[in-house]
């Protein structure tokens, strides 16, 4: 079990590893600090693209309203998931594009 901390690590050094990286944030704020973004890749190309980590210790409660605004704010936005939440009527819930 990884904590979300552990996570966000591994999650930047494979950025790092695997992209064009101009710059990695974590825990950066948008909408004036209404979310934040667990971590934020900004490319070479200048494209942000936001991570949210979900961890077993989190909820999917408010991730529909949270992908809405990530979405209409970054180029792409990339969910992680613990392995607590692979059911398929977990995935299911979650918005497609």
């Amino acid at each position: 079990m990884l904590n979300e901390i552990r996570v966000k690590c591994l999650l930047v050094d494979y950025l790092h590893e695997n992209f064009d990286v101009r710059t990695v944030g974590v825990e950066v704020p948008f909408l004036s600090g209404k979310r934040w973004a667990d971590v934020l890749l900004v490319t070479s190309r200048r494209e942000m693209i936001a991570f949210e980590i979900k961890s077993d210790h989190d909820s999917l409660r408010r991730l529909s309203h949270q992908l809405k605004d990530y979405t209409r704010t970054f180029n792409k936005v990339f969910v992680v998931l613990s392995d607590r939440f692979d059911e398929p009527r977990i995935l299911r819930g979650l918005p497609q594009s």
